[in-house]
């Protein structure tokens, strides 16, 4: 019975921000804004569009699926950019320490590299946080960066779960900060020896929902055999953490349906041609 409790405890947890964050955060007055703002060219996408998805055609009605690839993969790139850049953005140089202990007067050494950024911050990062709630209700930038700053802000997780979440379905299934979130949120298996089971239920949500959008499906399971030493997730609790991953599912459809503009069948043939693209 207790073990029942938590899930629902869990579930109407994670899905807190979910059910309410949005409606509040965004009136009607700043999508006017922020599709103005777009509009006007102040977005700095690398799509150029972040507002629309990606057409699977061309002007004469020609599948054009390498430019939905090129499309795909610049956003996949900006995203990095935005959650602050990868080894390939640095250049590091490495030199050997040496230290003396002062007591022996042995010497160690070791290697030490100091790195620099090659790569500016993305512009985003510049922007107020009120701009950025702005921009976020049509770009997935936008909402990556916002989620950033909430995370490095200790704010509610329900909060950045859910502009997490947003991103994902601005940007026709992009999974990379989503995935990042699991990683360094979500990261921990067990405190003081024990298993940290909100950590592991909240993890196995969002790789549920990864793996709608990973074209190498099945990441999920491979991280439930590397904790399986530690903990094992009961089959009743599965059943409600699928379901919670489903709502996060529909309410990404609901926010391509009511930014996008796109209809109930549209929502499905982006989501086939995301899960195509490599």
């Amino acid at each position: 019975m207790s073990r029942s409790i938590a899930i629902v405890v869990l579930v109407i947890a994670l899905l807190a921000g979910a059910t309410t964050f949005l409606a509040v955060e965004f009136s009607a007055r700043e999508a006017s804004e922020a599709t103005t703002a777009i509009a006007a060219g102040n977005s700095v996408s690398a799509t150029g569009d972040a507002a629309n998805p990606a057409s699977p055609a061309d002007a004469s009605g020609v599948d054009n699926v390498d430019a939905d690839v090129s499309k795909y993969d610049r956003m996949r790139e900006e995203f990095i950019w935005a959650l602050g850049g990868h080894h390939l953005d640095k250049e590091c140089v490495r030199e050997t320490v040496y230290h003396v202990d002062p007591d022996t007067g042995a010497t160690r050494e070791s290697q030490q590299s100091t790195c620099t950024r090659t790569k500016p911050d993305h512009p985003y990062r510049s922007y107020t946080t009120e701009a950025l709630e702005t921009l976020a209700y049509s770009d997935p930038v936008a909402a990556v960066v916002l989620a950033k700053r909430m995370s490095e802000n200790s704010e509610n997780v329900h909060k950045i779960v859910d502009m997490n979440m947003r991103a994902t379905a601005l940007s026709d299934g992009q999974w990379v900060h989503l995935q990042s979130l699991a990683n360094q949120r979500f990261s921990g298996v067990s405190v003081n020896g024990e298993p940290d089971v909100r950590s592991i239920h909240a993890r196995f949500v969002l790789e549920t929902v990864i793996d709608n959008f990973r074209t190498d499906g099945g990441h999920r399971e491979q991280w439930l055999q590397d904790i399986e030493d530690t903990y094992v997730i009961p089959a009743s609790d599965v059943a409600q953490l699928e379901h919670t991953a489903d709502l996060y599912m529909q309410r990404i459809r609901q926010i391509r349906r009511d930014v996008m503009g796109l209809t109930d069948m549209e929502v499905d043939e982006h989501a086939n041609s995301t899960q195509a693209i490599p």
